[in-house]
């Protein structure tokens, strides 16, 4: 066997009755003794050492270790108490068996106090003695071997302690009452608590109160293993008086939360007692925020902070649900800002954002509480109103948001001057008209309700009728005329504006080619394009198949576009309009308003025709000859008039009109 300390815990077969090769001390001072126990021991595989007397004894202790020391008390030299003595103040573990012929009671007591492990006279039977020997080396194989297994526990304690509190997450027991009676390290970082201030406290002085029904699920877990509670999210408080940056939810952490029961290990199998549970609570508070955040920009605009699109969408779905509930009238607005991307590209897009920012305060400040207020994209914008008591509430807000966007903004020191354009739903009254309009606008496509109206184009300087621009009208069977501002946003929406735009681009130049064919004098005619009509694929296609079913040449067709649409994904719309514009048609711009010398000049670079709209008076007309606006149209001159009514103009158009002329019509 050997004398080192073991690396395992003991079994049940690993101690041997008979130890061999463990290495004995005999002290005596008779040599004969000596002789006799040597003999008797290295037949049983002992090593054997002797040491005649006492001082000998000390100097063989002092060269080598032992398993066992067989001492004789009375020795002339150096007795053995004092070798005792030696023994204990030098820390020596070794176990010593005093064999000594001494028969009072008190020398064995004096011995055993001494730090004799047992005790021997003589004369004794050598098998008594070998017993002795054999029992004490086993009882010093089993304290090495406890000793070595009491050091590896402390160590995996230590171990197991640095572990856990090491680690990232807050790790905890709890009694059966629901009270820690051990908290890691982590709780300080985590919750600003210290670990004494939290043991023999409940477990609720942490949860946050609207997490308290779950907590008390989870921290009572009395379930183990696979069963038990994992992952749950609740929320810890943080201790108030911790000196930190505020925390999302307020001075609370998100944790993901494993619990398991705790079980008395000496219970009966069938009678397990609960002793408490232990859990494990990883912080999520960073992985919150960031859903958060994820979830905060996907329903958000990020420039104004206002509910998205898709935010709008949800909150008016619900209201409109609450409403019908109710039976609460409901309305939508859609707010457009005039020339926004006009100021945005002339003076830079921080000043853009700034006026949207601006727009935006502003737009708060005319809404009341409970309104939803959102950024649909770029300039437009769309106001959710509940709660209304009469179409009255609908028209006061408007009111107030075009007056407060009428005052001038100073954004990085330019005044910048907006202008808003708002179109209004009001549900359930207006829902219902515009379902009975789409659906009557699907039904005059078919039925060929649709008239066109021919305003004419008139030189500025000479008077002389160089064209006309159709007008599209509606003949409705119960409505009467109807304007293109009472159906067209309708149509835009409903993505029929397509397919109207197509029966104006073919009836427009079927009207033309009649003009032809009853000799009149050639004639342009412009239309006005839609953006949905102009982000069609095949729009250059259709338009030049319109020309050639009526043989028409390019110049006979002008297209009217907005500045907005001009600006409105411009690389791919100058491909599409230089395609045209190579073909002959002419392009012109429309509805100018406030930008006009800007477009007029834009106009002339780009070598486009610009049209000038809406002229009503001599001044209108004067101020845009100054500019060198190329075309007036407008009730100046004349109204839109009908197909034949062009005619009789086309037919002295050579006369052309004087300044203050003015077409008589009915």
């Amino acid at each position: 066997m050997s004398s080192n300390p073991i690396d395992s815990p003991p079994t049940a077969h690993s101690v041997s009755p008979f130890p061999v090769h463990s290495r004995l001390l005999l002290v005596d001072d008779e040599p004969l003794i000596l002789e006799g126990l040597s003999r008797l021991l290295t037949a049983r595989n002992y090593d054997v050492v002797t040491a005649n007397g006492g001082r000998a004894a000390l100097v063989a202790i002092g060269k080598q270790q032992f398993d066992v020391i067989l001492l004789d008390l009375g020795m002339p030299d150096l007795n053995g108490n004092e070798v005792l003595r030696f023994i204990a103040d030098r820390g020596i573990d070794t176990p010593v068996i005093v064999v000594s012929g001494e028969s009072a009671i008190d020398a064995a007591i004096r011995a055993l106090r001494g730090g004799a492990t047992d005790f021997v006279r003589k004369p004794y039977e050598p098998e008594e003695l070998l017993r002795r020997i054999d029992n004490t080396l086993i009882q010093r194989r089993l304290e090495r071997e406890n000793n070595h297994i009491l050091q590896r526990l402390q160590q995996s304690e230590k171990w197991h302690r640095f572990l856990v509190n090491s680690s990232p997450d807050f790790i905890y027991t709890l009694d059966v009452e629901g009270r820690f009676t051990f908290v890691n390290d982590r709780v300080e970082s985590l919750l600003g608590y210290r670990r004494d201030d939290l043991l023999g406290q409940h477990y609720s002085l942490l949860v946050h109160e609207d997490d308290l029904g779950r907590a008390e699920h989870i921290f009572n877990e009395r379930r183990a293993g696979d069963r038990s509670v994992r992952n749950q999210e609740i929320r810890l408080k943080c201790n108030p008086g911790m000196r930190r940056p505020r925390l999302m939810n307020g001075l609370c952490k998100s944790v993901e939360l494993t619990a398991t029961g705790m079980y008395d290990e000496q219970a009966s199998a069938f009678e397990q007692r609960f002793i408490g549970s232990y859990g494990v609570a990883k912080d999520v508070t960073e992985r919150k925020q960031a859903e958060e955040t994820v979830h905060y920009q996907a329903y958000h605009d990020l420039l104004t902070g206002l509910p998205n699109r898709a935010l709008f969408r949800d909150h008016l779905g619900l209201m409109l649900a609450q409403a019908r509930r109710n039976q609460q009238p409901l309305a939508v607005l859609s707010l457009d800002l005039d020339h926004f991307k006009v100021i945005n590209d002339s003076l830079g897009h921080t000043v853009g954002d700034e006026l949207l920012l601006a727009v935006s305060a502003r737009l708060r400040q005319c809404l009341r509480e409970g309104d939803t207020l959102a950024r649909l994209g770029g300039d437009e914008f769309a106001v959710l109103l509940p709660t209304l008591v009469s179409r009255s509430d609908v028209e006061h807000i408007c009111r107030k948001i075009t007056q407060a966007l009428s005052k001038p903004v100073h954004v990085k020191g330019h005044e910048v001057y907006i202008s808003v354009s708002i179109g209004a739903c009001v549900t359930p009254e207006d829902g219902e008209m515009i379902d009975s309009l789409i659906r009557d606008l699907r039904r005059a496509l078919v039925h060929n309700e649709f008239v066109l109206f021919y305003q004419p184009q008139v030189d500025a300087l000479s008077g002389e009728v160089r064209g006309f621009e159709a007008l599209l009208r509606w003949w409705h069977p119960q409505r009467g005329m109807l304007s293109p501002g009472e159906f067209i946003p309708v149509a835009e929406e409903a993505g029929i504006i397509v397919p109207i735009g197509d029966w104006v681009l073919n009836q427009t130049c079927a009207q033309i080619a009649a003009w032809r064919a009853a000799g009149l004098p050639p004639v342009r005619v412009s239309i006005n394009i839609s953006a949905r009509q102009l982000e069609t694929p095949d729009f250059v296609e259709t338009v030049m198949r319109a020309l050639q079913v009526y043989s028409l040449d390019g110049k006979q067709l002008e297209l009217e576009i907005t500045e907005s649409l001009l600006m409105r994904d411009f690389e791919s719309n100058a491909i599409k309009l230089g395609r045209l514009s190579a073909s002959g048609i002419r392009l012109a711009i429309d509805d100018f308003v406030s930008i006009v010398n800007a477009m007029v000049a834009m106009g002339r670079g780009m070598h486009l025709n610009v049209i000038a709209e809406g002229v009503e008076s001599e001044a209108q007309l004067l101020r845009l000859q100054q500019m060198q606006c190329h075309e007036i149209q407008g009730y100046y001159y004349s109204p839109p008039v009908s197909a034949h009514e062009a005619s009789e103009l086309l037919s002295h158009s050579m006369r052309g009109f004087a300044r203050g002329d003015r077409l008589a019509t009915g």
